[in-house]
């Protein structure tokens, strides 16, 4: 690929299942919205990047064969970092020629103003886009979906070292989803055992589950925000905090949320407005 090409990937919205997700083979409802990430790549003399949200600009990088030197100090290009030595290890391992190019970054999922997040998966949608964007930059082919989920969600664990990987799906393959996390417990471990990233990717991996869903007909979806930022990493400690000081209390919450999860499912499947919507009550709850 020698020209000019522009990627867009959608933020997500957790709906139901949130934090019970973090178990093995505990449902999840995630959705895509229409707010997005841009990655354009382009050829260049030297590898650079811009991330117009952070507004950082012509941060240079080189490839070494295995890793990336970025020449900056600032943590937010950390997500960034990782997204393209993932990428780059998995097409060098490929024996693919990688040309230097240059990448810009928009995002739509923060407060224009502010910056704040809005809470709709911002660095996954960012490592995603820039998985995607570096594949159908560099390969042939146009990737498949299951590769760039699977090289965002090693890129992302790399650096989160924790998390679902829902937000990853949902900005893979858009749409409404039902989702089982891979357990990035598990996905750690693989890394430490596996000399190739290719390997990996072309793996099984245990426990993911991803299945497309569909809202009841009737149902009609709007978002708010509540003006304040929330860090999905340090909520996941809370829960898992939660699960090392009172067992009983995590116990019931994943039967609770795993009950909702299942209705909501159901009425999906049959179309069934009330069904759905007393899903989503007891998923309140839980």
């Amino acid at each position: 690929m020698t020209q000019e090409l522009t990627v867009k990937t959608p933020g997500k919205l957790m709906v139901a299942g949130e934090f019970a997700v973090l178990e093995p083979h505990q449902k999840l409802i995630v959705m895509a919205v229409d707010r997005f990430v841009y990655t354009t790549i382009s050829p260049n003399e030297y590898n650079s990047i811009d991330l117009y949200s952070f507004d950082l600009h012509d941060i240079t990088w080189e490839w070494s064969g295995r890793r990336v030197a970025l020449h900056s100090e600032d943590k937010r290009t950390t997500f960034v970092h990782s997204a393209i030595e993932t990428t780059l290890q998995y097409i060098s391992e490929k024996g693919i020629n990688i040309p230097t190019f240059s990448m810009s970054i928009r995002s739509e999922l923060d407060d224009a103003s502010s910056g704040a997040k809005y809470g709709l998966g911002s660095s996954a949608a960012v490592v995603t886009s820039v998985v995607r964007g570096m594949l159908t930059y560099l390969l042939e082919d146009k990737p498949e979906d299951e590769v760039v989920f699977k090289l965002a969600s090693i890129a992302h664990v790399r650096i989160q070292g924790n998390g679902s990987g829902a937000d990853i799906a949902a900005s893979t393959y858009g749409g409404v989803l039902e989702y089982a996390s891979f357990q990035a417990d598990w996905l750690l471990q693989q890394l430490e055992q596996t000399m190739h990233i290719s390997d990996l990717v072309e793996k099984q991996w245990t426990f993911l589950s991803i299945h497309a869903a569909t809202f009841p007909s009737e149902v009609d979806v709007s978002v708010g925000w509540t003006g304040e930022p929330a860090s999905t990493k340090s909520l996941v400690n809370d829960i898992l905090l939660l699960k090392k000081t009172s067992l009983e209390s995590y116990t019931d919450f994943l039967a609770a949320s795993w009950d909702a999860v299942a209705k909501i499912v159901e009425g999906m499947n049959e179309n069934n407005v009330d069904l759905f919507l007393a899903g989503i009550t007891e998923n309140r709850h839980a």
